[in-house]
């Protein structure tokens, strides 16, 4: 199935702008192409790695506001400092003179199509800012086939975070499926440091069939989906 949905989104054309890296300090395997879908923005995938009594498993589609054309991974510094060394090159053991204190982390690196570098995962990069991340969780026919689904609330989970942090929750509906992008309900911002509820209400929107969509504005580190409620009742035969 996951071949199969990868298959159908790809845009074949760019399909040499297929990449990804290995997060060893996760277990997780990401990877990215150019979609498909109106635009063409690069959507990824993960897959954790079985550990332990953890099993492996695929997450669901993600969407960046970047066209990505290369990944890798790489180790971010969390220490740097310039110390003086004694000696000559020919008898120093070490290429740098911080190679015998850094310290840091497994980390990835990625580049849109126009050369900017940009660090996986945290909100800044060598073009001074970050990109949106966004995942889907897809269509549904909640109620039952040809029956009106009601959506009242969305409430997701997430880890608390620091200040200004902000994530979108959009409702997008659709009564055929003949359009991929359906029709979006205006999204509603909700800040991920209060420790509060996060829930998106809504009033009369209904439709047969229902996505559910995350946004993580200027993604940062560390954010952490732990899944939602959805708050619907049946409408009857649409």
């Amino acid at each position: 199935m996951i071949k199969r949905l990868i298959q159908s989104d790809m845009y074949w054309v760019n399909r040499g702008r297929t990449h990804g890296f290995f997060d060893p300090l996760n277990r997780e395997i990401w990877w990215f192409w150019e979609s498909g879908l109106a635009g063409n923005p690069s959507v990824g995938i993960t897959y954790r790695l079985p550990y332990d009594d953890v099993p492996g498993a695929f997450s669901t589609l993600h969407y960046y506001g970047l066209k990505l054309s290369a990944s890798f991974g790489w180790r971010i510094t969390t220490v740097l400092t310039w110390d003086s060394l004694t000696g000559t090159w020919d008898t120093l053991p070490y290429p740098t003179w911080d190679s015998m204190l850094m310290r840091g982390r497994p980390g990835g690196l990625t580049g849109d199509t126009s050369g900017q570098v940009y660090h996986f995962g945290l909100g800044n990069g060598d073009g001074g800012y970050g990109y949106d991340a966004v995942w889907d969780l897809p269509w549904r026919q909640i109620a039952g086939p040809g029956e009106n689904t009601r959506v009242d609330a969305i409430e997701s989970f997430f880890k608390q975070t620091i200040p200004g942090t902000t994530a979108e929750i959009v409702l997008v509906k659709s009564d055929t499926l003949s359009s991929d992008e359906g029709t979006v309900v205006t999204p509603q911002s909700l800040m991920l440091d209060s420790g509060s509820k996060l829930r998106a209400t809504y009033y009369d929107q209904q439709s047969r069939f229902v996505l559910v969509r995350h946004r993580l504005l200027n993604t940062m580190g560390n954010q952490r989906y732990r899944g939602g409620v959805l708050y619907t009742y049946a409408r009857g035969e649409a």
